[in-house]
């Protein structure tokens, strides 16, 4: 029950019973800690002579947790002089609430009567659903079996509220765990406490000979998991000195045989299916040196999780592209010369940490002021083809809540170091015969220079202040300029007394992005906190100037490695795509008209979509999260192709001696995509869109240098010139809270104003983001509520959101383990010839 009772509140709602059976089963198998029947102790004292008495009592407490529900203290009396006695008259409780048994004590008055068999309401539904777990159809969810048993039998009883009650009555009460069954009974002896002075109360359980026969039925063996831990490690040594990297399993069962079919072959079928979390913690292997210590002390932090074993894959415990990253930046801080191609191709951290530092060339990169003229990169010429008619007010922003005690002045020199040091954030755009040029402005540090500010809401009320901020901020987000800056602003908003003071950061979009955030506000506040200490600021050593990067870009431009691309992005034109259908067809597709529709996964699914999902089909996130996607928008134009633009953060390890990891920015890839959905199934569609992301070349990069930066008109002509997307995807990572820093909750979805021109005309009718918010993914649809209607638009987001949960409760399933043949890169096969293959070796 216990087991069950842990199981049930981890799974996501969507798993199917099977599975959780396996889970739990799974669960009992590698739990590390010992877990004992009462009856044990009381076939001990028949075992020992020496123990002259057993005496067991539920644990007290009114709060509903693994405490309360399931442990309780036990005392053995060791060769102690035999006190008196108390056994009391059995009365059946099976039937009897707490109001029929105060009716027994008022109108009887015993002086000790024991009342078996009563249902222990802590326990009552862990009990009804192991039940049902041992009876019930398969077809049913985790959530289904849930609302199934969420009612409590009006005979269960707190054992808490018989303490009570025997306070009320003037008796002392013993409650233990029922002797004649296991399903979440107890006996509650009440005693008068003159009679129960100095003597032994015994239970039924405590009374009864057990003998002691097979000791293992008591309980579990918590030391086996070490030695499935040893049998795995030895396994796998050997597989990862005879088979390629890509071909050494990533699961592992041990089981103490296997099934056979009753004419004595293995039972394929009746093989179970590895649970990747439990897997995990079976499986944990420590750091052995200081390379793995820091790249594990890394990843923990950056993931938020509680360990990691330096045989986990990356991608299958919530890392992704972004996230690499920043895993590379900070490895990079701690003395580890990594790269993300490196982490790509060696993803766990025993691996990575044996070629940390032997990259064949270390660049030494600008450190000092970079100033003149800059190359407009890809995505920049994207922004001033769309001719907005309000460019300076197309932003990014965030919201941090600070401590009310923040120093203004110390937060505002910290602002003018990350201006001088991130060199994007002095960018400045002049427009000359209908092109546009970008610069590096240089830095004086002078302090009237430094686009901070202070706003003293305290004295207003809560309602006036909210108003107040949103007013400010809206009033900011319009104020940047990109001839003559500033592209950002810094507003520090006091709201007086205890509460948090608001920091708002703004920046235009041309010299931020996604990973840049990662950035910018854990440099403003270290430098803050060195100001603080009396310490001068000392931030890490910059990485490739942006500059830099723009003139290597359009170098690469002009090979006939990307040229060789070409072919690929024009072969997309041939697929036919329906139009999304509109509601309001004279509708103008401007931002003012703009509508957010935000659903979202709990944080169990969230974690599932994250570690578990990965390793049913060797996928990453924007393979699950884009498969709904194109199911979703397939089943809504009733089509199989679906053509979308897809954001990428841009940062591809084209060159060697390029480091982005710490470079401020918009680097961002745009590029337009045909997806088909080629299955109903989930595991098919899944596998298919996995196949089709893989094969964009250099994770679409290429697209937009060579329609920008080609210096062939005609090639950029050919690509201008496609059918463009009318929907955008994009994933923007994960953004969690982290205690050490002296700010919280950071939201990009907090009200800081508009970030775009309401008048700026949308690239796109439909836009979806996905995010994940502290544990949870959140999916962002926005709309025009002049061209779409509202409860159409509700249902898409919702029907994205189911298509996703079903995607995930199959990957939790147990056939849902497969190849495909990216994973297998010099195998050379497609996929019918590698199913072909795969079931020929089974």
């Amino acid at each position: 029950h216990f087991c069950t009772s842990v199981q049930i509140y981890q799974a996501t709602p969507l798993l199917e019973l099977p599975q959780l059976r396996q889970q739990i089963e799974r669960h009992i198998q590698t739990e590390t800690e010992l877990l004992v029947d009462p009856a044990f102790f009381v076939a001990l004292k028949d075992k020992y002579p020496e123990i002259t008495q057993v005496q067991m009592r539920l644990q007290r407490g009114s709060e509903l947790n693994e405490m309360m529900k399931y442990r309780y203290s036990v005392l053995l009396h060791i060769e102690a002089p035999v006190p008196s006695e108390i056994t009391p008259a059995v009365v059946n409780g099976t039937e009897m609430d707490v109001q029929a048994i105060a009716q027994y004590l008022q109108q009887h008055q015993p002086d000790a009567v024991c009342f078996s068999g009563l249902l222990n309401c802590r326990v009552a539904s862990d009990v009804r659903c192991v039940e049902r777990l041992a009876s019930t159809e398969a077809s049913l969810s985790v959530q289904q079996l849930q609302d199934m048993m969420s009612d409590v039998p009006a005979e269960a009883i707190d054992p808490e509220h018989l303490y009570q009650l025997s306070t009320e009555l003037g008796y002392h009460l013993e409650a233990c765990w029922c002797a004649e069954s296991h399903n979440g009974h107890f006996d509650a002896v009440f005693v008068r406490p003159e009679i129960a002075d100095g003597a032994i109360v015994l239970t039924p359980l405590t009374q009864q000979s057990v003998i002691g026969g097979n000791w293992h039925h008591y309980a579990n063996n918590p030391l086996s998991s070490q030695v499935t831990n040893q049998v795995i490690q030895e396994v796998r040594a050997d597989l990862e000195q005879r088979l390629p990297e890509y071909m050494v399993p990533s699961g592992w069962v041990v089981l103490p045989n296997l099934p056979l079919t009753p004419n004595g072959k293995v039972d394929r079928r009746a093989l179970p299916a590895p649970d990747t979390d439990l897997l995990r913690t079976g499986e944990f292997v420590a750091p052995q040196t200081s390379t793995e210590e820091t790249l594990a002390q890394i990843w923990q932090e950056v993931l938020g999780l509680q360990r990691v074993s330096i045989h986990d894959n990356f991608f299958r415990v919530g890392g992704d592209s972004i996230i690499s990253i920043q895993i590379v930046s900070r490895a990079q801080q701690a003395g580890l010369q990594l790269t993300t191609q490196q982490l790509f191709e060696h993803q766990t951290i025993a691996k990575l940490a044996a070629v940390a530092g032997t990259t064949t060339t270390k660049t030494q990169h600008q450190q000092g002021l970079v100033t003149g003229e800059v190359l407009l990169t890809p995505i920049q010429h994207w922004f001033f083809e769309q001719n907005l008619a309000q460019a300076h007010h197309f932003n990014q922003s965030m919201v941090f809540s600070v401590s009310p005690h923040l120093q203004p002045e110390l937060l505002k020199t910290a602002v003018g170091k990350i201006l001088e040091h991130h060199d994007a954030l002095r960018l400045r755009f002049h427009q000359h015969n209908n092109s546009w040029q970008q610069v590096n402005q240089g830095w004086a540090n002078n302090n009237d220079d430094i686009p901070f500010q202070v706003v003293d809401l305290s004295n207003l009320s809560e309602t006036e202040q909210a108003a107040s901020l949103k007013q400010t901020a809206t009033e900011q987000q319009a104020s940047l300029n990109l001839s003559d800056g500033p592209l950002m602003r810094v507003v520090l908003f006091q709201l007086g007394g205890v509460s948090q003071s608001q920091l708002l950061i703004i920046i235009h979009h041309l010299a931020v992005d996604g990973v840049s955030w990662r950035i910018l506000p854990n440099d403003l506040f270290s430098a803050y906190q060195q100001l603080e200490r009396g310490e001068e600021i000392q931030l890490p050593p910059k990485t490739t100037a942006f500059q830099d990067w723009a003139v290597r870009l359009a170098e690469y431009g002009q090979s006939q490695q990307l040229q060789s691309e070409l072919d690929y992005w024009l072969k997309q034109s041939g697929s036919t795509v329906a139009s999304l259908p509109v509601d309001y067809p004279e509708g103008d597709n401007i931002v003012e008209h703009a509508v957010h529709i935000s659903v979202s996964l709990s944080k169990a699914e969230t974690t599932a979509l994250l570690q578990e999902v990965p390793s049913a089909y060797n996928t990453q996130i924007n393979d699950v999260l884009l498969t709904a996607l194109v199911n979703t928008l397939a089943a809504w134009l009733d089509t199989s192709t679906v053509l979308i633009t897809l954001e990428g953060h841009g940062r591809e390890s084209l060159f060697e001696d390029v480091d982005l990891s710490r470079t401020v920015g918009w680097f961002t890839s745009m590029f337009p995509v045909h997806l088909q959905r080629v299955s109903e199934h989930p595991g098919e569609a899944l596998k298919a869109i996995k196949e089709q992301l893989r094969d964009i070349p250099q994770r679409g990069i290429g697209y937009g240098i060579l329609r920008y930066l080609s210096q062939d008109d005609q090639m950029g002509n050919q690509l201008a010139a496609l059918p463009q997307p009318e929907v955008s995807f994009n994933y923007l990572g994960q953004f969690n809270s982290n205690p050490s820093q002296p700010f919280s909750g950071q939201s990009i979805l907090k009200s800081a104003g508009p970030n775009q021109g309401l008048q700026g005309r949308r690239a796109h009718l439909l836009d979806i983001n996905g995010l994940v918010i502290e544990d949870q993914l959140q999916i962002i649809l926005i709309y025009n509520c002049h061209i779409h209607n509202h409860s159409n638009m509700v249902n898409l987001a919702e029907d994205y959101i189911n298509n996703l949960k079903s995607i995930i409760a199959h990957c939790q399933s147990l056939d849902a383990t497969d190849f495909t043949p990216s994973d297998f890169p010099i195998a050379d096969l497609n996929q019918e010839e590698l199913d072909a293959l795969i079931a020929a070796i089974n």
